[in-house]
C-alpha cells in the first residue's frame, strides 16, 4: 500500500511539473485545427470558383466555334456571289448572248463549281452543303444543285440581304444567301442550304453526357433544341430574363426552357449558363448538374469532426495536399484555355476584318434600309393604323409600352379595345368623326392595361388601301400641369378663393352682366382689424388658420353666384350681384350683406383645443355700380377709399364710397383733355428697351412710349395714361404714330450693319388691333419705309383679344404671311391662357414681370414660371421673362430654360436716339 501510494503521488507530481507544457500543447493544437480548417474552407471556394470558370471556357468554346462556323459561310456564300463563273454569265448576258449561244456553257460552269463545293466543303467530316441555287433578279432559278426537280420557293427571302443566315426550322435546314451585282444593279442572289444538324454539332448533347444539356434560344421566344436524332423549334409566350455569360443556379421560373428535352430529378442541383453567339440573334443556354461542374470537390462537413478527434488532424493534412495539387491542376488548365482562348480571339479579329473589307460597300445600304424600318418601331410616339373597318392592324412598341399591352392583344382588335369597356361605343364614334371629319389633331382619353386614363393628342393621315395612320402622343401630365398652373395663377394657395388675377376676371364679367341685366352690383374690400398683432402674438401658424376660418365663413354667407376673393394678407373682397335696378333697393341689399358678414365674422374662432376661443371684427368699404364705364382698378380703388374711411371711423363696420372721393375722376378727366393735343404738341416720346440672350447680345428692343407733360423733365408712364386712352379711343391715333415712329427708327437700324439684324416689338392695343383697316395700314407702312417685315415683332395681351378670337386670328395669320411675328405680352395675367397657346399664332411668350418679381422667395410664383418655361418649350416657342432685375432671378431662369431677358439688370428704357449709338 505504501508503494502504490508513493508512486500514485509521483505520477501526480511530474503531471503538474509538465502541466504549463501540456496547456501549451493542446493549445497549439486546437490553433493549428482552426487553421487547417480555414484554410481549408478557402480553398474548397477557390475549386468553385476555378471549376465554375473553366466550365464557362468550356461553354464559351463552343459558342465561339459557332459563331466562327456562321461567319464562315456568310463570307463563302458572298464569295460565290462575287466568284469568276457568275461575273462571265453576267458579262456575257449584258452582251447580249442567249442561251442557245454561250449562257449555257456559263451556267454549266457556275453548276460545276456549285457541285465541287458541295464535295469539297466539310465540317466535323460531314458535307456542309446539300442545295445550292443561283436565282436571277425576276426569281427564275438558273443553276440548282437539286437533280430530283422539287422546286422551292425563296420568295420569303428576297431582298433581306440585311439577315443573310436564317434557320428553316420546318425543313431543318439552314440558309445564306449573297446578292449578285453586276455594275451597281441586282442581278439575282445565291442561296445555300446546308443541314440543321451543323449547328448541333459542336454541343455535347445528353447522348454523350447526361449530366449536361445544350440547346439555342432566339430573340423572338423560340427554342431549337435535339431530342435524339430529331431537331425540334419551339416558340414560347413566356419570356426568360436571363444574365450574359454568367453562371446561375437554376430556377423554378426556368422550368418552361426544359421542357420537352429532359425531365430533371431535382431542379435544386442544375446550374443555367447563356452564352451569346457573336454576331447572331440567337443564344447557346447550357444546363448543367452541380456534380458535372464540382463532382471533384470534397465536402467540408469532415473538416468540423477534425476538431474533436486528433486524427482528423492527419485527415485534414492529407485533405489540403490534395486539394493543393487539385488547384494546381486546375489553375494550369485554366492558363492552357485562356491561351487557347486568345489565339482563337486573334484569329476571329483577322477573320472579322477581313470580312468587313469585303462588306463595306453594302453597309451603307443596310444601314439606310435599317434607319427606315427602325423608325416605326423606335419612334417616340405611339403609332397605330385601322383598317375602314376601325380595326387594328398595326401598333409600334411606343404604343404598346404607353398602354401596357402586348401587341398581339391589340392588333386584330375593334379600335373600343383602346379605352373601357363601357365606353366603347363612344370612343368608336370620336374616332370615326376624326376620320369622316378630316381632323388632323384630335385629342381622346385611352385606357392602359392596369386601367389608368391617359389623354391621347393624336395626329392622323390617309395610307393607301383605306388604311389610317393616327400618331399618338401622351399629353396627361401636359394636362395634369395645365391645371396646376390654372389653380396657382387664379386662386389662393391657403385659403382655396379666386386670387386678385381671377378677381380682374370675375369682376369684369360683373361689369358685362350689370350692364347687360341693368342690375346693381356691390363690391365690398373686407379687412380683418388688427389682424397683425394674431400674428406677433400667436404666430403665422394660427393666423394661417384664421384665415381660412375667414374664407369659410364668407364662402358659406355668399351665394353660389357671388364672389369671395383673398386679394392677399387679410384682405378679401366679395362681389354680390343681381342687388335690382332700384338704386335704394339695391343699397338696402348691400347693407344687409354687409351686416350679414360683419355679425359673422366677429363669432369667436376656436383656434387651439382647451383654449380660450379668439375674437376678430373686420371692416368693409363698399361701391355700388351697374353697368359703369370704369376699370376693375378704378372699383377696387373706391372700394379701398370706402375701406379706408371705415378703418377710420372706429373699425367693426362699414362705409359706402362717397361720391366727394372723385378727385381722381377729374384728374382723370383733366388728362384726357391733356393727351389729345399730346401728338399735336410733340409731348410724346418713344423709348426702346434691350432684349438680350442668354449671352448677354443684344438681340432686340421693345418700344415704350412716354408722355412729357407741359414741357416736364419727368414723363408720365404709360400705366398711367394709356388705359385712359384706351377707354376714350385715343388709342387709335397714339397707336398709329408709334407704329410709324417705330418703323422709321427701323429703317435707320437696317442700315447700320451692326444694328441691321436687331428685331424691334411694338405694343398693339386690341381696341386698335381689331380696327378693319389695321393690316392693311401695316402693309402700307412696311412698303413706305421698305423694312424687312421679319424684324417686326407685335405684342398683343390675352386678356384684350380673348373675347374676339374669331376677328383676331385671321388678321394674325394675314400679317404673318408676310413675315410679321407676334409675341403673347403679360403671360399668365389672363383667364384659361394656357389653352390659347396653341391657337395663337404666335412665336413668343413674355412671362409677366409680377411673376419674374418674387421667384426666388415665392415658391408659387416660381412653380407658375417653371410650369410656362416647360409648356412653351414643348409647344417650341420662345419665353422671354419681363422684369430681371438681379442674377438669383436670372440664374433661375436660366436654369428653366429661359433665354431671352428684358428688366434693369440688363438695361432701362431710354430714347431710341440712344439706343444704337
Amino acid at each position: 500500500m505504501g508503494l502504490e501510494k508513493f508512486n500514485f503521488l509521483e505520477l501526480r507530481s511530474f503531471f503538474r511539473k509538465r502541466r504549463s507544457l501540456f496547456y501549451l500543447f493542446f493549445i497549439f493544437l486546437f490553433v493549428y485545427i482552426v487553421f487547417l480548417l480555414v484554410y481549408s474552407v478557402q480553398s474548397q471556394e477557390k475549386l468553385k470558383s476555378v471549376a465554375e470558370e473553366r466550365f464557362y471556357i468550356e461553354t464559351k468554346h463552343t459558342s465561339t466555334i459557332l459563331a466562327n462556323f456562321l461567319e464562315e459561310q456568310k463570307s463563302l456564300v458572298e464569295t460565290i456571289a462575287t466568284g469568276n463563273e457568275i461575273e462571265n454569265f453576267l458579262v456575257n448576258q449584258s452582251l447580249g448572248m442567249s442561251l442557245e449561244y454561250g449562257l449555257n456553257v456559263n451556267l454549266f460552269s457556275i453548276k460545276s463549281s456549285f457541285d465541287k463545293k458541295i464535295t469539297n466543303l466539310k465540317w466535323f467530316d460531314e458535307p456542309i452543303y446539300q442545295r445550292i441555287v443561283f436565282l436571277d433578279e425576276h426569281e427564275q432559278v438558273l443553276v440548282d444543285t437539286k437533280t430530283n426537280g422539287s422546286t422551292t420557293d425563296f420568295s420569303h427571302l428576297a431582298h433581306n440581304f440585311s439577315n443573310s443566315f436564317q434557320i428553316d426550322g420546318t425543313n431543318k435546314t439552314l440558309i445564306f444567301q449573297a446578292p449578285v451585282t453586276y455594275r451597281g444593279l441586282s442581278k439575282g442572289r445565291v442561296i445555300t442550304v446546308a443541314s440543321l444538324n451543323l449547328l448541333f454539332k459542336p454541343l455535347q448533347v445528353d447522348q454523350k453526357d447526361p449530366e449536361l444539356h445544350q440547346f439555342f434560344i432566339f430573340n423572338s421566344n423560340q427554342r431549337l433544341f435535339k431530342v435524339g436524332d430529331d431537331i425540334v423549334q419551339q416558340a414560347e409566350n413566356r419570356v426568360a430574363i436571363l444574365p450574359n455569360e454568367k453562371l446561375i443556379p437554376f430556377k423554378k421560373e426556368y422550368n418552361f426552357l426544359i421542357g420537352s428535352i429532359f425531365t430533371p430529378q431535382d431542379t435544386g442541383s442544375l446550374y443555367l449558363l447563356k452564352n451569346s453567339i457573336d454576331g447572331e440573334y440567337f443564344k447557346l443556354i447550357t444546363i448543367v448538374t452541380s456534380d458535372r461542374i464540382f463532382s471533384k470537390l470534397s465536402s467540408n462537413v469532415f473538416l468540423y469532426i477534425a476538431s474533436l478527434v486528433p486524427i482528423i488532424l492527419i485527415i485534414g493534412l492529407l485533405t489540403y495536399f490534395q486539394m493543393r495539387k487539385k488547384t494546381l491542376e486546375l489553375e494550369t488548365n485554366v492558363e492552357i484555355s485562356s491561351k487557347n482562348i486568345n489565339a482563337l480571339y486573334d484569329a476571329n479579329t483577322l477573320l472579322a476584318d477581313e470580312i468587313s473589307r469585303r462588306i463595306v460597300l453594302e453597309n451603307d445600304l443596310r444601314e439606310s434600309e435599317e434607319r427606315y424600318r427602325a423608325y416605326i418601331d423606335h419612334a417616340p410616339e405611339g403609332i397605330l393604323v385601322v383598317d375602314h373597318n376601325y380595326n387594328i392592324v398595326e401598333v409600334n412598341p411606343s404604343l404598346c409600352m404607353l398602354l401596357g399591352q402586348e401587341k398581339q392583344n391589340l392588333v386584330g382588335y375593334s379600335i373600343g379595345a383602346l379605352t373601357a369597356a363601357e365606353d366603347k361605343s363612344d370612343f368608336v364614334i370620336q374616332f370615326k368623326n376624326i376620320i369622316n371629319n378630316k381632323k388632323d389633331i384630335e385629342e381622346l382619353i385611352f385606357i392602359t392595361a392596369t386601367d389608368a386614363k391617359l389623354m391621347m393628342q393624336l395626329k392622323t393621315m390617309s395610307l393607301p388601301n383605306n388604311l389610317v395612320m393616327s400618331f399618338c402622343v401622351d399629353i396627361t401630365q401636359k394636362k395634369v400641369d395645365e391645371e396646376n398652373i390654372h389653380k396657382l395663377a387664379y386662386y389662393d394657395a391657403l385659403t382655396s378663393l379666386p386670387n386678385r388675377r381671377m378677381l380682374q376676371d370675375r369682376l369684369r364679367q360683373a361689369l358685362i352682366t350689370s350692364k347687360r341685366d341693368n342690375q346693381y352690383v356691390v363690391l365690398m374690400m373686407l379687412d380683418l382689424d388688427d389682424f397683425k398683432s394674431l400674428n406677433d402674438t400667436l404666430g403665422h401658424d394660427l393666423g394661417d388658420l384664421l384665415l381660412t376660418m375667414v374664407a369659410s365663413r364668407l364662402s358659406a354667407c355668399m351665394r353660389e353666384i357671388d364672389v369671395v376673393s383673398r386679394i392677399g394678407g387679410d384682405e378679401f373682397i366679395v362681389i354680390a350681384e343681381h342687388l335690382g335696378s332700384n338704386v335704394n333697393k339695391a343699397l338696402i341689399e348691400a347693407k344687409k350683406i354687409a351686416n350679414k358678414l360683419i355679425q359673422e365674422i366677429s363669432q369667436p374662432y376656436p383656434l387651439e383645443p382647451n383654449k380660450p376661443y379668439y375674437y376678430m371684427t373686420c371692416s368693409f368699404g363698399l361701391t355700388l355700380f351697374k353697368g359703369a364705364d370704369l376699370s376693375t382698378e378704378t372699383l377696387i380703388k373706391q372700394a379701398d377709399l370706402a375701406l379706408y374711411q371705415a378703418k377710420n371711423d372706429g373699425r367693426n363696420n362699414y362705409k359706402f364710397f362717397d361720391p366727394k372721393m372723385q378727385e381722381a375722376i377729374h384728374e382723370r378727366s383733366s388728362m384726357e383733355s391733356a393727351l389729345r393735343g399730346a401728338i399735336e404738341k410733340n409731348q410724346l416720346r418713344l423709348y426702346c428697351q434691350p432684349l438680350v440672350d442668354h449671352g448677354g447680345n443684344l438681340v432686340g428692343g421693345e418700344v415704350l412710349l412716354r408722355w412729357f407733360l407741359n414741357g416736364e423733365e419727368t414723363p408720365v408712364m404709360p400705366n398711367d395714361f394709356i388705359p385712359l386712352a384706351e377707354s376714350s379711343a385715343l388709342i387709335l391715333p397714339i397707336g398709329d404714330w408709334v407704329i410709324e415712329q417705330a418703323l422709321q427708327y427701323l429703317k435707320k437700324w437696317q442700315m447700320m450693319e451692326h444694328a441691321r439684324h436687331l428685331k424691334l416689338s411694338i405694343n398693339i392695343s386690341a381696341r386698335q388691333f381689331l380696327q378693319p383697316s389695321f393690316v392693311q395700314n401695316i402693309k402700307n407702312l412696311i412698303e413706305r419705309y421698305r423694312v424687312d417685315p421679319k424684324l417686326i415683332k407685335l405684342e398683343l395681351t390675352e386678356s384684350s383679344i380673348i373675347e374676339k378670337l374669331e376677328e383676331v386670328i385671321p388678321k394674325m395669320n394675314e400679317l404673318r404671311q408676310l413675315g410679321v411675328e407676334f409675341a403673347l405680352d403679360d403671360f399668365g395675367t389672363g383667364f384659361s391662357s394656357l389653352s390659347y397657346l396653341k391657337i395663337l399664332p404666335i412665336s413668343q411668350v413674355k412671362i409677366d414681370k409680377s411673376f419674374v418679381r418674387d421667384i426666388s422667395t415665392d415658391v408659387n410664383d416660381a412653380a407658375i414660371v417653371s410650369a410656362i418655361v416647360a409648356i412653351c418649350q414643348s409647344l417650341k416657342l420662345e419665353v422671354v421673362a419681363e422684369g430681371v432685375e438681379n442674377q438669383s432671378q436670372l440664374q433661375f431662369l436660366l436654369e428653366k430654360g429661359c433665354y431671352l431677358y428684358q428688366g434693369y439688370l440688363f438695361g432701362k428704357p431710354v430714347p431710341f436716339n440712344d439706343f444704337i449709338a
